[in-house]
């Protein structure tokens, strides 16, 4: 199926942050994650001149077959969407980046429109039928903004 991945939040003294990942064997369970969170964050620590802000993990799920298996020849995870949306309970937007999107659902260049596929993967993603989307804050994400092609380091 493939690993989960645990990530330390480390922030340094003018508030930025960087990650430290460590790949897990998906076999692991939430409470061996967290028993190894509980020792090892003192550990960390004690080498770090930071501080660990946040510990968070990523579960290995299973993809359905039928799926692309091999990338286009001209596209690269560095090209791709920047699509903004609103959510409920703040004025501020979430902007969610999707690596190599379609060539051919970008117009003019740039934008990308709420239409064909990215109608229904938005649809989708907004529908709040398997799970809510949400900001970093857990305001549920409402509403479609817009769609543009960015490119990124």
């Amino acid at each position: 199926m493939g690993v989960h991945l645990l990530t330390w939040q480390v922030t340094d003294v003018d508030g930025k942050t960087k990650s430290v990942v460590m790949p897990m064997a998906d076999a692991e369970s939430v409470a061996d994650i967290q028993t190894f969170v509980t020792n090892h964050a003192p550990l960390l620590d004690a080498c770090i001149d930071g501080y660990i802000s946040q510990v968070t993990v990523a579960y290995a799920m299973t993809l359905p077959g039928g799926l692309d298996v091999t990338p286009e020849d001209d596209m690269l995870v560095s090209t791709g969407g920047l699509f903004s949306f609103t959510a409920t309970g703040t004025a501020y937007r979430k902007a969610i980046y999707v690596p190599t999107i379609k060539n051919s659902l970008i117009s003019n260049s740039k934008d990308i429109p709420n239409a064909g596929a990215i109608a229904t993967w938005i649809t989708d993603l907004l529908s709040g039928t398997e799970v809510d989307i949400t900001n970093n804050f857990e305001n549920v994400l409402s509403a479609f903004l817009s769609g543009t092609r960015v490119n990124r380091k």
